[in-house]
């Protein structure tokens, strides 16, 4: 079995002005039709997801996220995955500075001051906490839709584990190494993700990609993180530079990483160096030494051709395969496949919660059973006063709630409903919503 993603980065939706517009618009169209090409041309039977490390945004606003959501919408269906198909990391780019309040700037430049210890102590309290999350209020919608939320309690930005052999699997670990930015250029160096982050799990039968925007030279603990990348991980990806780059190395003795620096697919000025790319991410189980066999596709853009085409600057070739040695499955494949087995029947146990319709309607039958694809409708495509109507509509609020919900609620109310067996209700709530696209203002809804 094999892993293929489409890896971008840098995307920067709604940096555009003026005639940029134009270029950018066509290069972004570009991109998916070349990745349905590639797809094509190379028989690739099955495109699994896409990975985007970072920058989505411009400046973290909802009109950019919403943009975005459009074209990843069409890079899915594109390539032939799931919408919901999507990891996302956040960059620098993607917080809204308009939202960091003065409380939240004094402990972000403390944290800058007081290093890793002074974090913890801001991210042990829930009220400190929401305000240094607040920066990420729209990107935190539009990454719960794809099932990659923000923790609220300061931790990892992704945790999603895929099967490659039995008794062997891929855990994509994100980090979000924006969350001390403030969008300024001093960001870099001063960045922390603390330990609630980078203490990463060592699981038998499992081997971790860790995605995140910021090379580690961006944080203060980086030789904390590197420390734990190293001893614990196969590969590291990341963006920010908009240069890529590929490195082997061995770490530690029988394991092997593997590190990528992602080009920008995007990047505010090309030249010097600089130009529009992305790659395409083989993942393999090979069996002849129980490790990790990945390909990499670069690409990048053509100026005289105006297209994508083969980047040989990378790799020195089109395309390059890595194995990579893989302690985890070499040695506790018997204790993999025991915790494999766990985790599907956990995962096949939660699918088949019993479901009561609310009502026999003709809006909301499309994602009605699918519950991915509800999630991902429920938190990208509806603002904050939809979502409350919604959830109103199916009985999880009272008709009388005019309160805004923080962010971490709001998921569990989600949850609740869906447990409760209300998801035929909240499906043709949703799909009601999104048609009518009404929005009430300050938060409330009748």
């Amino acid at each position: 079995m094999s892993l293929t993603y489409v890896h971008v980065s840098d995307i920067h939706f709604g940096q555009e002005r003026g005639a940029d517009v134009y270029v950018h618009n066509d290069v972004k169209q570009c991109l998916i039709a070349d990745v349905a090409q590639l797809q094509a041309a190379a028989g690739i039977e099955r495109v699994d997801g896409i990975i985007v490390t970072g920058d989505i945004a411009f400046s973290g606003k909802k009109s950019e996220f919403d943009v975005a959501a459009q074209w990843l919408d069409d890079l899915t269906g594109a390539v032939g995955c799931k919408k919901t198909d999507v990891i996302v990391v956040p960059g620098n780019h993607d917080i809204d500075r308009d939202r960091i309040s003065a409380g939240a700037a004094a402990m972000l430049r403390q944290s800058f001051k007081g290093g890793s210890a002074e974090l913890e102590r801001f991210l042990s309290h829930a009220g400190d906490r929401e305000l240094l999350y607040e920066k990420f209020h729209d990107y935190r919608a539009f990454a719960e839709g794809y099932d990659c939320p923000l923790q609220h309690n300061g931790g990892v930005a992704v945790n999603r584990t895929a099967e490659i052999a039995q008794g062997r699997s891929l855990r994509f670990v994100g980090f979000n190494t924006a969350l001390l930015c403030m969008g300024l250029d001093d960001d870099d160096g001063n960045l922390l993700i603390g330990c609630r982050q980078h203490v990463l799990p060592r699981t038998p039968g499992e081997e971790l990609v860790v995605l995140c925007h910021h090379p580690l030279r961006s944080l203060q603990d980086h030789e904390d993180v590197s420390q734990y990348i190293n001893s614990r991980a196969r590969v590291h990806i990341y963006g920010h530079v908009h240069r890529p780059s590929v490195e082997v190395s061995t770490p530690v003795e029988g394991g092997d990483l593997l590190t990528i620096s992602a080009g920008a697919a995007v990047p505010p000025r090309t030249g010097d160096g600089y130009q529009y790319t992305y790659n395409v991410l083989t993942f393999e189980w090979d069996a002849d030494c129980d490790g990790l066999r990945i390909e990499i596709v670069p690409r990048s853009w053509n100026k005289q051709a105006t297209m994508f085409d083969a980047d040989t600057r990378q790799l020195g070739e089109s395309r390059r395969k890595y194995i990579l040695r893989c302690p985890n499955f070499r040695n506790q494949a018997a204790a993999a496949g025991v915790s494999a087995a766990k985790n599907d029947v956990r995962i096949e146990a939660r699918q088949a919660t019993t479901r009561k319709p609310l009502r026999d309607s003709a809006a909301g039958r499309d994602i009605a059973e699918n519950r991915d694809l509800l999630r991902l409708y429920f938190f990208r495509d509806l603002s904050e006063a939809q979502r409350i109507r919604a959830l109103i509509e199916v009985g999880i609020l009272s008709e009388e709630w005019t309160i805004e919900l923080t962010h971490t609620v709001e998921r569990r109310l989600l949850d609740q409903a869906l447990r409760s067996g209300l998801q035929d209700g909240l499906a043709t709530a949703v799909a009601v919503l999104r048609r009518e696209g009404a929005t009430v203002e300050g938060g409330g809804a009748r």
